[in-house]
């Protein structure tokens, strides 16, 4: 049987969506990754979200809307040390020049703002991809390469998007999150939690960063193929030697 791994007692900085999507899916990763501070090498599935929504930042920033224009600087974004690079390339020419970009960006739209809000003195960092402000409501859009739609995940984002920008801003405007499907250029509006819920379920997740309560999750070793960045540190993992 495999011995439990005893994590330092240490609180983050802060929180964020992903880190606590992470916790929430594999209790060892996210203390690997932030309580022990080891390095998360990143599949091809993620490196390429993160350049494609580099790109599509700088391509809103400049003034730049035509999408094959913006596949360029995706291309330019790819390190020739990556591991990915054909795949990555790849990639980008099945999403991006196909984006109808005029869908959702307008003149005025904030793009990747960062909002600090902050929840029983824990930090809660939240990164939007774009945000636009109207007279009667504010709509908050985040891009999404992955092929899945998971209804849990975004719910419990937007939720917690919403519910920040409202600490923050003090605003009693309706907010809607808008989940923006790259590989299919598609838009979904999606459900979000009564506070109440959102911050009970934050709770919940809060109370499993607790050390002594962080729980491996075999089924998710792997990822895109690969396994997990930190399978040689972790007992449980399968196949582990």
């Amino acid at each position: 049987m495999s011995q439990l791994v005893e994590f330092p007692d240490k609180k983050p900085q802060h929180v964020s969506y992903s880190r606590l999507a992470l916790l929430a899916s594999c209790g060892y990763k996210f203390g690997y990754k932030y309580l022990l501070g080891l390095p998360d090498y990143a599949g091809p599935a993620a490196e390429l979200g993160g350049k494609i929504h580099e790109a599509l930042d700088k391509g809103y920033k400049s003034g730049e809307r035509n999408s094959r224009r913006i596949a360029d600087l995706a291309h330019a974004l790819v390190s020739e040390k990556s591991m990915h690079q054909s795949a990555l390339h790849k990639g980008i020419d099945e999403i991006v020049p196909k984006l109808s970009l005029d869908k959702i960006w307008r003149d005025g739209m904030k793009a990747e703002t960062t909002v600090m809000g902050e929840r029983n003195g824990v930090k809660i960092k939240c990164i939007m991809d774009l945000v636009i402000e109207t007279d009667d409501a504010i709509i908050i859009y985040d891009y999404k390469t992955n092929q899945k739609f998971n209804h849990k995940d975004h719910e419990f984002q937007g939720s917690l998007y919403a519910a920040v920008w409202k600490q923050v801003f003090k605003t009693e405007k309706p907010i809607a999150f808008v989940i923006h499907m790259l590989r299919t250029d598609k838009l979904y509006l999606i459900h979000t939690w009564k506070e109440e819920v959102l911050w009970n379920y934050f709770d919940h997740i809060m109370d499993m960063s607790k050390p002594e309560l962080l729980r491996p999750n075999q089924k998710d070793c792997y990822k895109w193929g690969q396994p997990c960045s930190f399978s040689h540190k972790c007992p449980f993992y399968k196949g582990y030697k």
